[in-house]
This record gives structure tokens, C-alpha cells and sequence, in this order.
């Protein structure tokens, strides 16, 4: 699989439809991944728990992807979350940006950057 599928392999079916059969075509049995300063090494298994903690904190959670570039070896996305406070049903819009590191055409590493104050402020 071609990096640019692979990441959104990952995006639309893993994060928003929470659909984690096959995704091992995509990503590596052990991940790591990198938000803020923290780092942890994560399998398909215990991302699709993180995935369904978003799903239930963010009413409607998705990604909407804006742009993908990929070479060899790397990707990077910029997507935008979207979603509704369950508390009070405001819009939830939060931009995102991610960064692929592949290894055997699949992803290996994950670094991903996002707006926190903004998904601070919107989810309280």
C-alpha cells in the first residue's frame, strides 16, 4: 500500500469509522506515537481504544482531511476534527496536523500536532 492510502487508510476508516479489520496493511503491529512531549509505543489494538474514547467524548467525531503529501518513506496530513460538545452541543472544529514515518510501507511512527487550546476551549 502506497503511503498516501496507508494514511488515509488510517484517517477514514480507523479514526472515523472506528473500522480497525485490515488496517494492518496500513500500520505496523507497534506504533509509536508522539503528541505534545509524549511519546508511546502503541499496538492497532490499544488505538482503537484511543479512537473510541474520542468517539465518546466528541459527539459525531471525525476527521476531515484537507491535504495529504507523501514520498518515500514519510506522509504528512492536515486534517481537521470535527465533532459536537455532548455537554451543550456546540461545534467542535479543531485543526490537526500529522506526520507518517513508514517503514515496509507501513507506518511505524506518528507525530501529530494540534490546536490544544482550541480543543480546549471548545470541549471544556
Amino acid at each position: 500500500m502506497d503511503a498516501r492510502k496507508a494514511v488515509e487508510t488510517v484517517l477514514e476508516a480507523g479514526w472515523n469509522r472506528q473500522d480497525f479489520e485490515g488496517i494492518d496493511e496500513a500500520m505496523a503491529e507497534s506504533v509509536e506515537l508522539h503528541v505534545g512531549r509524549s511519546t508511546r509505543t502503541t499496538s492497532i489494538e490499544e488505538m482503537a481504544a484511543i479512537v473510541a474514547r474520542w468517539h465518546e467524548r466528541v459527539a459525531g467525531f471525525r476527521f476531515d482531511i484537507h491535504s495529504i503529501v507523501a514520498s518515500e518513506g514519510m506522509a504528512a496530513a492536515r486534517v481537521v476534527m470535527r465533532g459536537r460538545n455532548p455537554d451543550d452541543d456546540r461545534t467542535v472544529s479543531v485543526e490537526h496536523m500529522f506526520f507518517f514515518r513508514f517503514d515496509n510501507h507501513r507506518i511505524v511512527e506518528v507525530w501529530e500536532l494540534l490546536d490544544r487550546p482550541a480543543l480546549e476551549s471548545q470541549l471544556g
